[in-house]
């Protein structure tokens, strides 16, 4: 068994190489960026960074199964820069993912954390099936991320995927007199998980399509452990019956370390509660409003619709004299770039600089996002995915509550769990990006937000889009559209809306069409928005 291992530089990379690494049934190579660690002395090694294809591809050539630690050793490394972190990690996980499934890589085993689920108390009997609860801290996100990203790629080709969530992993050697922690896994037991993922038999999954996705949280077995193993054991009475024995049978419970009396848990603890603990974001009069993206030609247009009444802070990537030097009479009549007078003002702001978005944040009451990029790989994970997290940066520190942000809409890309062909299809149906580069990079910058929105009470308005377009176009347009205007006088209400049931709202923004594809009535209930500009024409003769 061939198997790529990264992000060998870890802790747990570690215990793989030292346990693994001489066993005769296992040909293991690793990958990792930056120097040698001294633990992989005569082992296969490559130095490579995952966030360039080719190499990705290559390193994969003859590779039967990929163990990927990344996600976790990003976050513990502390020099990393938390935009570049984000990046590193989200761009990675896709970069390999599509390479495996172009090489024929048969699985990919992720290792994520359970630290996703700290929040809620040790009584609960949280298994793989909850919905995992991240903060907004960058270990938190790294491995949420990578296992989002990971999971969209996925629906689409014939990778099997299994991701891993550990416990705090520990050598009990080295522990010393610290008293015991229910959050902790034996190293052995971690690497005995891993053994049990790259085995795993997934054909054997009750009325299984193809291989896809699976998760199986690593943890220490017994009754003070804080997750409880059950899902991983194969124990019939209550595991999942849809899913085979993974057969993962941890030995080491910490006994030795238990305290005679165990504190009884606090049953009065309210689930919205432990949710929603952040520090909260108060609201406050919306005065002043920075556009992000302002001479994109949706940005254009919400700088003209909010001029008369609020402040605005333009700010984008290129100048506004910048933008109209490559406007061309080919673009017909997509809103052309405009620089408002004071007392508004323009700053230049890279997306993808955390210190410049969270600046240019500083003294504004709301934020606008139309900020995009589509084609270009790198470029896209740092506009639509890290220029989303550097905005949930600045909202906080800025205590800005209202967020409005813009994306694609998600959910007809033909591949695995698409809703290409269904009908009245709501707003709030999961998104299917799969791996469609601005699509996926759009989706992650998005549940950034929710995580942001969730744990500081934020009001994040998501507005999605298909197809923006033009009264005068002659070509025929898809069963969603909305012209420019219409979607600048949306982004208006969704900034003037008085309040949102939760603090994570997405939108279709749409002309009513009688294609019935799409359920449209939320952003007229919530946001009092209807599209005044019909584009009848473009679907009758």
């Amino acid at each position: 068994m061939n198997i790529l291992v990264t992000g060998a530089h870890s802790n747990l990379g570690r215990h793989v190489a030292e346990v693994l690494g001489d066993r005769d049934e296992y040909a293991l190579k690793f990958a990792d960026r930056g120097e040698r660690p001294p633990w992989l002395a005569g082992k296969d090694w490559t130095e490579v960074d995952l966030i360039q294809p080719d190499r990705v591809e290559q390193l994969l050539d003859g590779v039967d199964k990929v163990l990927h630690l990344e996600a976790l050793a990003l976050a513990a490394q502390p020099d990393m820069v938390p935009g570049e972190a984000v990046y590193r990690n989200t761009c990675g996980v896709y970069n390999l993912a599509r390479a495996a499934q172009t090489t024929g890589v048969e699985r990919l085993v992720l290792a994520s954390s359970l630290d996703l689920f700290a929040r809620l108390p040790a009584h609960w009997q949280v298994n793989e099936m909850w919905r995992p609860r991240p903060t907004p801290s960058l270990s938190d996100l790294c491995c949420w991320t990578a296992e989002l990203s990971l999971r969209e790629t996925v629906r689409a080709g014939s990778l099997l995927a299994v991701c891993l969530r550990f416990a705090t992993v520990v050598d009990p050697a080295i522990l010393g007199d610290q008293p015991y922690n229910p959050a902790w896994v034996s190293a052995a037991d971690a690497v005995h998980g891993i053994e049990r993922a790259l085995l795993f038999d997934a054909a054997r999954t009750k009325n299984a399509t193809r291989p896809d996705w699976h998760v199986f949280h690593i943890a220490a077995p017994g009754p003070r452990s804080k997750m409880r193993v059950t899902h991983t054991t194969g124990d019939e009475e209550r595991s999942i019956s849809s899913v085979p024995p993974f057969s993962y049978a941890p030995q080491d419970d910490f006994r030795s370390r238990w305290s005679n009396t165990e504190s009884s848990p606090d049953r009065s603890v309210r689930w919205q509660d432990v949710v929603a603990d952040g520090d909260p974001v108060a609201g406050r009069p919306i005065r002043n409003v920075v556009i992000f993206g302002s001479s994109g030609p949706m940005g254009s247009a919400t700088s003209r619709e909010l001029a008369d009444v609020y402040t605005v802070r333009q700010a984008g990537l290129r100048s506004v004299e910048d933008a109209l030097a490559s406007w061309s009479p080919g673009m017909g009549s997509r809103p052309q770039p405009v620089r408002l007078e004071a007392p508004h003002k323009f700053r230049r702001v890279d997306m993808g600089d955390t210190q410049q978005v969270v600046d240019a944040c500083a003294g504004m009451d709301a934020i606008i996002n139309c900020s995009v990029l589509r084609p270009e790989l790198h470029a896209a994970f740092k506009v639509n995915t890290v220029g989303a997290f550097n905005i949930g940066l600045g909202a906080v520190a800025h205590g800005i509550r209202r967020v409005v942000q813009t994306g694609p809409f998600q959910q007809m890309d033909p591949g695995y769990g698409s809703y290409v062909w269904d009908y009245d299809i709501p707003v709030d149906a999961p998104c299917r990006p799969l791996d469609y580069l601005y699509h996926h990079t759009k989706y992650l910058g998005q549940e950034i937000l929710r995580v942001f929105a969730e744990y500081h009470d934020l009001e994040v308005p998501v507005m999605l889009f298909w197809r923006l377009a033009s009264l005068d176009e002659p070509h025929q347009i898809p069963p969603f559209a909305v012209t420019y205007e219409d979607s600048a006088r949306s982004l208006r209400a969704a900034l003037e809306t008085p309040s949102l049931p939760s603090p994570y709202e997405q939108f279709n923004i749409s002309v009513d069409l009688p294609h019935r594809r799409f359920e449209l009535g939320k952003a007229k209930a919530l946001l009092g928005f209807e599209a005044r500009d019909q584009l009848d024409r473009h679907w009758m003769d």
